[in-house]
């Protein structure tokens, strides 16, 4: 319950900041059995539809610390919001494996970076 009110709170706040508002994108809790291995959290969206859900890691499945699995759940939420950004570009490109790891590689520095200024560090 906590951890459902905590990412929709937090996906208010970042779909406004990256100017996401005219999509209607929601966050599931799910448990890791629901997520590929090694995976916190994933996206699936409709382009056509502008309309997109946000699945991440039930805290039950966590082995952090209270404070430290709130900021992985929110930096998370960024993560899946910054793919969501970049879908139109990269949709029209075939991705690959090594693309796809590329990809990763640069929404978390982009999601860390952003998620450092909010913070003020």
């Amino acid at each position: 319950m906590l951890a459902e009110s905590f990412t929709n709170e937090k996906l208010w706040y970042w779909q406004n900041r990256l100017n996401l508002k005219d999509w209607n994108v929601s966050v599931a809790v799910v448990r890791s059995t629901d997520l590929k291995p090694k995976t916190l959290g994933n996206i699936h969206w409709d382009l056509d539809k502008k309309s997109a859900i946000i699945r991440v890691l039930d805290p039950a499945d966590y082995q952090l610390p209270f404070r430290e699995m709130l900021d992985d759940l929110e930096f998370t939420v960024v993560h899946e919001l910054i793919h969501l950004e970049l879908a139109p570009v990269l949709n029209q490109f075939s991705r690959n494996e090594a693309s796809r790891r590329d990809e990763e590689h640069a929404v978390n520095h982009m999601a860390d970076a952003l998620l450092k200024l909010d913070r003020g560090r």
